[in-house]
């Protein structure tokens, strides 16, 4: 019984190892063959290329209220505040988010799937099974790194601030006067 239960356990690690090392590889030959199919295939015509086209128009702007979730990602917080995904940026699936990316920003399959894919591993989540907080990606150089405006780094004395969604109009105006002047001390 137990070197049934131990054979099985090596099996499904062994297998799991196998499928993630292949997964990106698999992803840019499926890349690879949707291109080959875009330069041999007729051309569609203007209309039928994408679901963009005949909805040219998000729903309307909401901005976060306290409480709700936003990450560094500006493409992503977009999505939350035109009500693409949850409005409340929490509980979003992967493959929910990996559609709502591929839909509305018009990119291919294998990429859509690929930066999901490295969300979903880089938080250590299952991707069919697992959701995820939009702030759940500020974790220090996923997406964030001490250059982004939303990094500790560079938040000063808001270091413990975990908004950040949160405007900051002093911070910005610090950021884009000290190209050409000296840094002011307003930040934070």
């Amino acid at each position: 019984m137990w070197l049934t239960t131990a054979s099985s356990r090596i099996f499904h690690s062994i297998l799991g190892l196998f499928i993630k090392l292949l997964s990106v590889p698999l992803l840019l030959i499926v890349d690879l063959l949707f291109t080959l199919g875009n330069l041999l295939l007729p051309r569609k015509k203007h209309g039928q290329v994408s679901a963009l086209q005949l909805q040219p128009l998000w729903p309307a702007f909401q901005a976060p209220s306290k409480g709700e979730s936003r990450s560094p990602c500006v493409a992503l917080n977009s999505l939350a505040n035109h009500g693409i995904i949850a409005r409340s940026g929490r509980g979003i699936g992967f493959p929910e988010l990996q559609k709502a990316v591929q839909t509305t920003f018009n990119t291919s399959p294998t990429f859509a799937r690929l930066v999901t894919k490295y969300a979903a591993d880089m938080l250590g989540r299952d991707f069919k099974k697992d959701t995820l907080d939009l702030n759940d990606l500020c974790v220090h150089n996923g997406i964030e790194a001490d250059g982004s405006w939303t990094s500790a780094y560079n938040r000063g004395a808001a270091a413990q601030e975990t908004d950040v969604g949160a405007r900051n109009i002093n911070r910005a105006r610090c950021r884009l006067a000290a190209r050409s002047n000296p840094p002011c001390s307003g930040l934070g």
